[in-house]
C-alpha cells in the first residue's frame, strides 16, 4: 500500500509535474521525491521511470472524482486521497 506522501507524488506525476515541481509543491527536496518515486516503482513492480509515468497518468485519471459540471482543477488534491474511486483503485495494488 502506498503512503500518503507516495500518493501525493503519484497524483502530481499524473498531472504532469516533474521532480522539481513536485518537490516545490510538497515542500521537500527533489532527492526525496526520487526516493518516493523509487518506492512507488518497487511497490508496483515497475522497471523504468517511463513505466512509472504511464502508470501515474492512468492512476490519476482513474482517481479523479468526477462530478457533472465540475472542472478537474476545482477538486483539491486532498479530496483525491479520500475519494472512493481512489480506494477502489488502490485495492488492486496491495
Amino acid at each position: 500500500m502506498l503512503t500518503d506522501r507516495e500518493l501525493e507524488v503519484i497524483l502530481l506525476m499524473g498531472e504532469g509535474a516533474g521532480c522539481k515541481e513536485i518537490a516545490v509543491r510538497l515542500g521537500i527536496s527533489p532527492k526525496t521525491v526520487q526516493v518516493h518515486r523509487n518506492n512507488i516503482r518497487s511497490k508496483f513492480g515497475l522497471e523504468s521511470v517511463l513505466q512509472l509515468q504511464a502508470h501515474a497518468v492512468r492512476f490519476y485519471s482513474q482517481a479523479r472524482p468526477s462530478s457533472p459540471g465540475q472542472s478537474p482543477e476545482a477538486s483539491p488534491e486532498k479530496n483525491l486521497l479520500e475519494s472512493e474511486t481512489l480506494r477502489r483503485f488502490l485495492q488492486r495494488y496491495p
